[in-house]
């Protein structure tokens, strides 16, 4: 008789925990929701827009005349002046090529995706106008994962036409990533609605040769002109089309970034996700400084330890610093090599060469999931570094779509690139 009353409890709280988590989880993907916050008929716009059956099931394919991207600086900007920092954000609704011959409809803060790169130091206080306006079709907010305030009052979504004040005094160092929360933050976060936001300890950090702001981050691509897909992006097996660096597909190594030979480079990466974690790891070298999450990997321990790659989960961020002791190139790349061929590569460019390839024959591909199964053995060894992206002379914008014109995209629920 025990042992039947054990079991039923047994049973019995394991469905109560089920339930529990199914709810959670629920909560989670959809974004929270909290009371009266958003008025019924912006809740009603809300539902309409972000339907994710639009388009659902077929194919988009690469759009020769989409407009070429625009080159996003990854230098990373001085630190903010003062101690009170008046800044005012402006949330835009805007079409953006977020890989060659693939145009989003996507959500920003500051008209940028990522938004504005911020940098204060502990014991700033920062104070945002964030505006909404009039001419954008969807409610927005903000978090700053820098900041101590109440979720439900300078968290809350804002209707096009309105705007508030979200003050914050920076208590804590470390590299934060401000995104919008309005429900479902899933999609809003994946539509392009992210930032970072550096906060330097109170004495400021080390100065250092070069710096430079690296935002890890996914699209999982709708249909041209059009919002992200987020029945795919909610996917339980995310599979993003793209994996990306500053939200444009290969652009850094299309435009390597040029640093000299033995100078200090450091590098703030955060990884906004909203799914997929990261392994940030450069080619050919070997961080000698890491600051992961406030825990500090210096230069000189005892021991003369490095680091190889640094891990982020979604919404964490990092402070590496590196040196390059030849001339030639460096990849930059996430270590999930999967997505390294889904656009998640740059180049680091150290001194004037290049590397052994010819200039008058030299390409740069980034091969869809299908060709990567069975790479050119004449682009070896680099095929092997960077996961189906032979490294070699950057062409242009356009002269790349001609490789990539006939992949194809699929956006049925659940799926990720045609093949995989």
């Amino acid at each position: 008789m025990q042992r039947a009353f054990w079991y039923t409890g047994l049973v019995g709280g394991g469905t109560v925990l089920f339930v529990s988590l199914v709810l959670v989880g629920s909560l989670l993907i959809n974004g929270l929701k909290f009371g009266d916050e958003t008025p019924t008929g912006a809740a009603a716009t809300t539902s309409a827009s972000h339907d994710a059956g639009t388009g659902s099931g077929a194919l988009v394919e690469a759009n020769p005349e989409a407009p070429e991207y625009v080159l996003r600086d990854p230098a990373a900007p001085a630190r903010a002046e003062g101690e009170v920092h008046e800044i005012e954000l402006v949330m835009t609704e805007r079409a953006m090529t977020v890989a060659t011959g693939f145009e989003q409809l996507v959500w920003t803060f500051g008209d940028e995706v990522p938004g504005p790169v911020m940098r204060v130091k502990v014991g700033d206080v920062i104070r945002i106008t964030l505006k909404n306006p009039e001419t954008n079709a969807m409610p927005h907010s903000i978090d700053f994962h820098s900041s101590m305030v109440a979720w439900n009052d300078e968290m809350r979504s804002i209707n096009p036409g309105e705007d508030l004040i979200y003050e914050f005094e920076a208590k804590y160092a470390g590299v934060y990533m401000y995104h919008c929360g309005t429900s479902p933050a899933l999609m809003h976060i994946a539509n392009g609605m992210i930032g970072i936001i550096i906060v330097e300890p109170a004495d400021g950090l080390p100065p250092v040769d070069h710096e430079f702001a690296l935002v890890q981050s996914e699209w999982y691509i709708g249909q041209q002109g059009q919002t992200i897909d987020l029945a795919k992006a909610s996917a339980g097996a995310p599979s993003p089309d793209f994996v990306v660096w500053n939200s444009v597909a290969n652009q850094y190594a299309d435009h390597p970034i040029e640093v000299p030979v033995g100078e200090t480079v450091r590098v703030f990466v955060l990884n906004a996700g909203p799914s997929i974690d990261s392994s940030f790891h450069v080619v050919g070298t070997i961080f000698h400084s890491v600051i992961k999450e406030g825990i500090h990997l210096a230069e000189g321990n005892e021991g003369n330890w490095g680091s190889q790659a640094v891990d982020l989960s979604p919404a964490q961020g990092a402070i590496v610093e590196m040196r390059f002791d030849e001339a030639g190139l460096y990849p930059i790349v996430t270590h999930a090599f999967k997505f390294v061929g889904r656009g998640a590569l740059g180049l680091f460019q150290a001194g004037s060469s290049r590397g052994t390839a010819s200039p008058a024959t030299s390409t740069h591909r980034c091969w869809s999931a299908t060709s990567m199964a069975s790479p050119s053995a004449s682009a070896a060894p680099h095929m092997d570094l960077v996961g189906g992206a032979e490294v070699r002379e950057p062409p242009t914008p356009r002269t790349r779509l001609k490789a990539v014109s006939r992949r194809r995209v699929a956006i049925s629920r659940g799926m990720g690139m045609n093949g995989t």
